[in-house]
């Protein structure tokens, strides 16, 4: 699973050339995996994250992901979009992907929303994190946030692992 770049964005047609650059890195993927699996199949999973409760709202992340699943859906992609997720839902929702993704030739994966890297490892943010981003300790990532290590290895190995 490849990372596309995170960017800050104030403009909509700032907004649409990144999402229009993250789809076609999902379409440039595509031949590469389908010579490789044989089958081609498919699958995304889209998560936009923007009406967190404690932690300062976003404007854009719901419309970036909608406009993300609707440009993968036309590349023939199997897509799951999910908003406003808590910590619970996000997991559930990748414990479904993953059992979708073992069956695939390509997994992908996008999220919009506040996120956070600390000592090397990074973090998505689900919207119940129950402190404000930049009061965030070690003890709230561990009980709050969901690793990006984890989603990798769910997208990755269709079995998701803590």
């Amino acid at each position: 699973m490849t990372a596309a770049p995170a960017a800050r964005c104030t403009r909509v047609g700032d907004r649409r050339r990144i999402v229009r650059s993250v789809v076609h890195s999902a379409h440039a993927a595509a031949p590469v995996a389908e010579s490789a699996q044989g089958d081609g199949a498919r699958v995304a999973l889209v998560i936009g994250n923007a009406a967190y409760r404690a932690a300062d709202r976003l404007a854009s992340p719901n419309a970036d992901a909608q406009l993300v699943a609707d440009g993968l859906r036309t590349l023939g992609f199997a897509t799951e979009t999910v908003l406003n997720q808590t910590r619970t839902q996000m997991l559930d929702a990748l414990e479904h992907f993953s059992q979708r993704a073992s069956h695939a030739s390509i997994a992908f994966v996008y999220y919009a929303g506040h996120g956070f890297e600390s000592a090397g490892a990074n973090y998505l943010v689900p919207v119940d994190i129950p402190v404000p981003i930049h009061d965030v300790t070690l003890a709230d990532r561990q009980r709050s946030a969901v690793s990006l290590r984890y989603v990798r290895s769910t997208a990755s190995r269709g079995e998701p692992r803590c």
